[in-house]
């Protein structure tokens, strides 16, 4: 298999499970939670940011070695839009991240069947990524099928 077709793959599956992870931790997430339940949806987020992560990288890689070459990619609005979305939503995930570590922090110190509450914003934070993640896919379509191309 070609080093150019792993990198797409590896891309394709680190979305889909970024995706999916963030999908788990809208489900889980809920008002009051229990220790374990903190634990878990951490767990969840920490494998949403790895997956990000390697997102960004083969993406990168796409665009400087593997794909149709930088220029294409920096002449095209909808890899500005796909990428700048992409940014968007990882600064969105701050939050979540930032909240669900705080409470595992403090989740230490609840008794047998003690309970945190999440802050009310952490579901229309994690909404809003998923309205982000989403619309990522369409700007990549638009941009393989060679659309919005600057002069």
């Amino acid at each position: 298999m070609s080093a150019e077709i792993s990198v797409t793959w590896i891309h394709y599956v680190s979305f889909m499970t970024l995706f999916a992870a963030l999908v788990a931790e809208h489900l889980l997430t809920k008002k009051p939670m229990t220790a374990l339940e903190i634990r878990r949806v951490t767990i969840i987020d920490a494998i949403y940011g790895c997956a990000a992560i390697v997102v960004l990288a083969t993406g990168l890689m796409k665009v400087f070695r593997y794909g149709k070459g930088a220029e294409y990619y920096l002449k095209a609005w909808p890899f500005h839009a796909k990428f700048s979305i992409f940014i968007v939503v990882a600064l969105l995930s701050l939050y979540p991240t930032i909240v669900f570590l705080n409470m595992r922090r403090k989740s230490a110190e609840l008794t047998e069947g003690g309970r945190l509450t999440v802050p009310p914003g952490i579901k229309h934070a994690i909404r809003l990524e998923l309205i982000g993640i989403l619309l990522i896919p369409l700007f990549a379509t638009l941009l393989a099928r060679g659309a919005g191309q600057f002069e």
